[in-house]
């Protein structure tokens, strides 16, 4: 790669984040400047708002258990270091 190359991707990079920011503004105006909605919720939109309050819960449950021996390590790892830092004090 030479020097040329080296210089020219940070600045693709940068427009890049741009975009990204420009779209994520976009989005949000998208809300703010809202004017009146007529939509009809019907009583079984409760329970499918119930439903997937569920489904995050149990899918937060279901990654915790599918990582829980790397957090755990990850954990053991920061209090063990504590730990000997204030034996040796």
């Amino acid at each position: 790669m030479n020097i040329m190359q080296k210089q020219n991707k940070p600045i693709q990079n940068y427009k890049y984040v741009n975009l990204w920011n420009i779209v994520i503004i976009l989005f949000f105006c998208n809300f703010i400047f809202i004017d009146n909605v007529y939509a009809y919720l019907d009583p079984g939109m409760g329970s499918y708002i119930f439903q997937i309050i569920i489904a995050v819960f149990m899918g937060t449950i279901y990654l915790i258990k599918i990582f829980w021996r790397s957090i755990r390590g990850n954990l053991s790892k920061i209090f063990k270091k504590q730990e000997r830092s204030d034996k040796y004090k």
